[in-house]
């Protein structure tokens, strides 16, 4: 039809009901009866409608519903003891009289009644509950539906009669074409479920309220011209509130709002104005063929629609033909379905391909809200290397953007085949464009998201809920369901739930369940998290991983059990768990470098500016385990970095937690070129400042995760293994931190050369690089966990705090520290193991061992090697400790000077050069934590 033909809406006659037109008619007989089943009596009721009030302007009610009972009428009465069914006395229906009979309680004092019987609910005292549908239906011959036509009465028990009371009030509407769908009113709680007085039909509440009731024609089909009523509860609505809309066949929507407050009485009457829309910017869908209709303007000139998904989709297997679209209207799912649905395109792939408007409460790919269709799809099969975003919408394109509650089942994928598009998927979105600042709230994605292009050049990503984000969104309360696969020679950033965050991004309370797998398939680089791939710049809290990250890929690799890598800026990370059976494993042992963390993979700035970090409040429960080859591992985080940075970074970990193993079994150093070695530890694996400007704080941290070692060393290589972090760099603090885990290495293999260095410690492995201004402290540490090892190979430099360090200087610190943990190995020859430290030449200040010593060449209760450079002071042992099968001498002070003197071999093992003092006291039994 042509849209710009005026429709003429009529809001008036809110009159009398079908009852109301039966006035004033004499009572039909009564009776009281008894009854077969015991307590209860048979009753005939005389009822009639209301009387009507003669001073009110009238409307013949015959215009309404042909004024008469029908015999399938039934009626409800409230008996005290209950609801009782009473129907139509055949043969006694008069029009406007009519008998109903049934049976009540025998012990009644009171009767109240409800036309029609499913309508009534509840009686307390006197009022009654009573339901008025939002969704009511006409035909020729019954101009009102029935079933809203709600009243009550209160029976007269002398006579048996009831005079029946109104509780709405009527909308007329005029059908002039033959092409209206639907007609929508709508206003302040104009349905739903209400009290009312059973004596007088005066509504006192309403509860459960709808502001829409929806009137269909019989049949489903368009409405015949004519006038026709909707009942509505009375009330007062809103200047501007109340509004009637007429839907077109193909969903296309004329409304008109009163603009004036309207009031609808019980009884009442009130006209309003006339639709003068000639340019609709609403869309109502009630079936396939008025989505597809929205569907193809979507592309052309309906951008800026408002539409209302009425009703559940069922789009039979089809395939959508308008991916490539865009819509910038707002798309309210009322939280409807559309399911057996194909998207499939070798171009732009999107149900909507890019959403530059809103959309809310709607499930994609599932009949029931709660399982996968088995036919609905996403799917991309592109070529020639093209950048295309693929997802429920294939792109985010606008700030202000408010994606809510929208769910997507159907899977997302480029399929195996010569397909060859450098795609970015996404199960909710594939891309947000730059500078955009989008809220994305509550969303859910069950679909597997799967790549198997052969595009190898470039970087492509993928995730759970975001391919790649350019933008800035506000996103919380995400899950993605859908397990993430990669089959694909590309360096891939893949994440549970978004591929990447930049520009200030925020993501919170969000939850991945899917498992990631990254096929062993080229060399390029992955970077996985099992939230985020890579972030830049960007907040995340109270995130959650459920699901296991696993690669086979030959390559260097950067994964995490949140994030993979934090790449620049400030970023914070806080009250975050990677949750137990969300395990990392690397599986192949062909992977040049593995960089993997239980929270956080890599910290490795890849742009030249400051960056500051902070992890905070966050657990990792999981597994991380290594099977590549040179690698940093750790519960927490892998690496914390700053190799590339011109400016200084301050890289904080606070008050986090592992509790899961962690543990590899690399071999060697395959990646030699960055002269990268075995680094893990139970919070951070390194903290690999080459450039100098990182300052890194470990502070109130606890690892309870055994940290294990296995594999053969190449010669000149080392292991770096610490409770707490296998290396710190330059300016590093370690405070306030427990280790309960075991700190250790089972093998029992040799190594080709006897160059190979093994570091191992209760908190730290090793200390590198420092300067008198930039050095390393530990401070106020404790350590339960053993520190041991069975491996018959090279140097071995073992401590309950400290395992060894690089350079003969006196700059790093060990303060307040204590260790239970007993430090051992088999090494005879060529090892140093101390309660403290195994090689030190640092500050000792106030530290204490109470585990015992035994299996090196050099052994000692405080030092293994103790260095000229060291220096030491207010040093405690108990004296339940034994040092190599030694027990400790009795409590009191022992002190000894440099070089060699007896005894002193028991407290430093290798008993030259520093002067020490230490204090033998009472032993002391290991805390828990």
């Amino acid at each position: 039809m042509n849209m710009k033909n005026y429709r003429i809406i009529l809001l008036a006659a809110l009159v009398a009901f079908p009852l109301v037109a039966a006035c004033n008619k004499e009572n039909a007989e009564s009776g009281i009866m008894p009854d077969d089943e015991a307590g209860l009596v048979s009753l005939t009721l005389s009822a009639t409608g209301e009387t009507e009030d003669e001073a009110a302007p009238k409307v013949t009610f015959n215009d309404a519903n042909n004024a008469r009972w029908e015999n399938s009428d039934h009626i409800a009465v409230f008996d005290g003891s209950g609801k009782r069914d009473f129907s139509l006395k055949s043969g006694t229906n008069t029009g406007a009289t009519a008998l109903f009979e049934g049976t009540v309680a025998s012990g009644y004092s009171n009767l109240y009644t409800v036309y029609p019987y499913a309508a009534a609910s509840s009686l307390s005292g006197s009022n009654v509950t009573v339901s008025v549908p939002s969704e009511q239906t006409v035909s020729a011959s019954n101009k009102v539906d029935p079933s809203a036509i709600v009243s009550v009465g209160k029976v007269n028990t002398s006579t048996m009669s009831v005079e029946f009371k109104q509780v709405c009030g009527l909308v007329s509407f005029v059908i002039a074409t033959d092409n209206i769908y639907k007609v929508i009113i709508e206003g302040t709680n104009i349905a739903g479920t209400a009290t009312v007085a059973s004596e007088t039909g005066v509504l006192s509440s309403v509860s459960s309220a709808s502001g829409k009731i929806t009137v269909s024609y019989s049949g489903g089909g368009n409405f015949a011209q004519g006038k026709y009523y909707v009942a509505v509860l009375p009330g007062t609505t809103g200047e501007g509130d109340f509004s009637v809309a007429f839907v077109h066949e193909d969903g296309l929507t004329e409304r008109q709002a009163v603009s004036s407050e309207v009031t609808i009485a019980r009884k009442g009457r009130k006209a309003a104005g006339t639709v003068t829309n000639d340019n609709p910017k609403v869309r109502h869908i009630y079936n396939k063929a008025q989505l597809d209709a929205w569907g193809e303007g979507m592309a052309d000139d309906e951008q800026y629609f408002t539409v209302y998904l009425e009703a559940d989709i069922n789009y039979g297997s089809g395939t959508w033909n308008h991916t490539n679209t865009h819509f910038n209207g707002n798309f309210l799912g009322q939280n409807h379905k559309i399911y057996n649905i194909i998207v499939e395109s070798t171009t732009k792939t999107g149900f909507i391909y890019e959403l530059w408007g809103d959309v809310s409460n709607v499930v994609f790919g599932s009949s029931n809200g709660t399982s996968y269709d088995g036919v609905s799809r996403i799917t991309h099969k592109g070529n020639a290397g093209a950048i295309e975003y693929v997802g429920l919408f294939g792109s985010i394109q606008a700030s202000g953007t408010d994606v809510v509650n929208v769910v997507n089942f159907a899977p997302v994928s480029v399929p195996s085949g010569s397909y060859s598009t450098r795609a970015f998927l996404g199960g909710l979105a594939g891309f947000i464009a730059s500078g955009k600042t989008p809220t994305l709230t509550n969303c859910k994605n069950y679909g597997d998201i799967t790549n198997n292009s052969t595009y190898t050049e470039n970087a492509a990503q993928i995730g759970g809920i975001v391919g790649q984000c350019l933008g800035a969104p506000v996103a919380s309360g995400l899950k993605n369901y859908g397990n993430l696969a990669i089959n694909t020679g590309a360096s891939y950033i893949i994440g549970g739930l978004f591929g990447s965050l930049d520009s200030g991004a925020s993501l919170s309370n969000s939850e991945n369940h899917g498992n990631i797998t990254i096929a062993n398939s080229g060399s390029s680089q992955p970077h996985v998290g099992g939230c985020v791939g890579v972030v830049y710049n960007a907040t995340l809290s109270g995130c959650h991983n459920y699901g296991a990250v696993t690669t086979n890929r030959a390559s260097v690799t950067y994964f995490g059990g949140i994030i993979g890598r934090l790449m620049s800026g400030t970023v914070s990370v806080s009250n975050c768990t990677n949750h137990t059976g969300a395990d990392l494993t690397v599986a192949s042992t062909a992977s040049s470098r593995v960089v993997l963390g239980g929270i956080v993979g890599a910290c490795l700035n890849g742009k030249d500016n400051a960056m500051t970090v902070t992890i905070q409040d966050c657990k990792n429960e999981a597994s991380v385990t290594n099977n590549g080859a040179a690698c940093e591992i750790g519960g927490i985080a892998g690496m914390l970095d700053s190799e590339y940075a011109t400016d200084a970074h301050t890289l904080s970990v606070l008050n986090c937690e592992n509790t899961g193993t962690v543990s590899s079994t690399a071999a060697d150093n395959a990646y030699s070129a960055l002269g990268r070695e075995l680094r893990i530890g139970g919070i951070i694996g390194s903290s690999d400042a080459d450039s100098g400007l990182c300052n890194l704080i470990i502070r109130s941290c606890i690892n309870r995760g055994t940290v294990s070692v296995n594999g053969a060393l190449t010669a000149g290589k080392s292991f770096r293994v610490g409770g707490i972090a296998g290396l710190a760099w330059y300016d590093s603090l370690i405070d306030n931190c427990k280790n309960r885990g075991d700190v250790t290495c089972p093998f029992a293999g040799s190594s080709s050369a006897g160059s190979a260095v093994l570091n191992m410690g209760g908190i730290l492995g090793y200390i590198e690089f420092r300067t008198a201004s930039r050095y390393q402290r530990i401070t106020d540490c404790v350590n339960t966990g053993n520190v041991t090892t069975i491996r018959n190979v090279g140097n071995q430099y073992l401590g309950g705090i400290l395992g060894g360090g690089g350079n003969k200087d006196a700059y790093p610190q060990i303060s307040g520290c204590k260790n239970y943990g007993n430090v051992s190995t088999v090494r005879t020859a060529n090892s140093q193991l101390g309660g403290i430290a195994g090689y030190t030449c640092f500050v000792l200040t106030n530290n204490s061992n109470f585990g015992n010593v035994g299996g090196g060449q050099y052994n000692g209760a405080v030092y293994g090697d103790n260095n000229a450079a060291s220096s030491s002071s207010g040093s405690k042992v108990g004296n339940g400790v034994v040092v190599n099968g030694v027990s400790a001498p009795a409590i009191g002070s022992y002190s000894f000077a440099s070089g060699s003197q007896t005894g002193k071999d028991w407290f430093t093992g290798w008993n030259g050069n520093a002067a020490i003092t230490v204090q033998v006291v009472a032993q002391e039994s290991a805390p828990s934590f």
